[in-house]
């Protein structure tokens, strides 16, 4: 069958941008690592048009993270007095929640004030933004295998290994997130192999505490924003590859039972759209 062409379109567009009264947005910069340095400080929104082969008669674009609110509020339509929060956990992460009456994207990846340890300090000085993004270095996939090979090696330095684990993580220049997460619930991958068998358990629990504590933190960090809100139920939207495939600890189970400790005057209902940002998008883009 044809597919018709759409007159509006919805754009999830994932980076911090600066959105004017035409529902376009202004990349202000990149994050996760991308080096696209010509296109900060272009409208997203109109660039994409200009490059589609068919005329377009409005593009809104939206964060992801307000999509996924979106998509929540829309599919899972609780009582009205219900407040809506968006979270992401992927590659990065980020906030959203309704406030006075309008969606308002956090950029909370950018969240600098919890404490950071040495080995977060020693990542973050070794990526091409230091200084910035620093709560989403300490939670989100893009960070978490180069930070668990940091605390890794941390322990090699300590003295914790023996001398075959010792050189078998020196030879290793990056981790992968997918690759920690593979040893640390029970697998042998690539980076692994030389490892001293007796070393084996004690560094999958090395590697499985970089996991647990991105879950902890992923709660301490929505507790807060579940705070500012005056409603007593909470519907928390989630989406994100981090919070859902990881294997070594369930991110879920996890920051639903830190939560129900840290606002335990709360009922919160964690729920899951299925391509949430799509669905939101579309929401965006029939609703301007």
């Amino acid at each position: 069958a044809k597919v018709p062409r759409a007159d509006r379109l919805g754009y999830c567009f994932s980076y911090g941008c600066e959105s004017n009264a035409d529902h376009d947005a202004k990349l202000l910069a990149w994050s996760k690592q991308v080096e696209a340095p010509e296109v900060v400080g272009q409208y997203v929104g109109a660039e994409l048009v200009r490059r589609l082969s068919h005329p377009v008669g409005h593009v809104a674009v939206l964060n992801d993270t307000v999509a996924t609110l979106l998509a929540g509020k829309a599919m899972y339509p609780f009582a009205s007095d219900a407040a809506y929060l968006g979270f992401i956990l992927g590659t990065g992460t980020n906030t959203a929640a309704v406030e006075g009456g309008e969606i308002r994207n956090a950029e909370s990846g950018e969240f600098d004030k919890i404490v950071r340890s040495d080995f977060d300090l020693k990542l973050d000085s070794t990526t091409t933004d230091p200084g910035c993004a620093v709560f989403e270095k300490m939670i989100s996939g893009a960070y978490l295998g180069p930070l668990g090979l940091t605390v890794l090696r941390g322990a090699s330095d300590a003295g914790l290994f023996a001398s075959a684990t010792v050189s078998a993580l020196a030879r290793r220049d990056t981790l992968e997130t997918r690759e920690l997460d593979a040893f640390a619930a029970g697998e042998a991958p690539e980076f692994a192999e030389g490892f001293d068998a007796a070393d084996f358990a004690f560094a999958r629990d090395v590697a499985t505490s970089v996991f647990r504590r991105a879950a902890i933190l992923t709660a301490v960090h929505l507790a807060a924003f579940i705070r500012r809100q005056s409603a007593k139920h909470i519907v928390l939207t989630v989406d994100g590859s981090t919070y859902y495939k990881t294997r070594s600890v369930s991110f879920d189970a996890l920051v639903r039972g830190e939560l129900a400790g840290l606002v335990p005057d709360r009922t919160i209902s964690v729920v899951r759209v299925d391509e949430a940002p799509m669905v939101g998008a579309a929401i965006a883009a029939l609703s301007v």
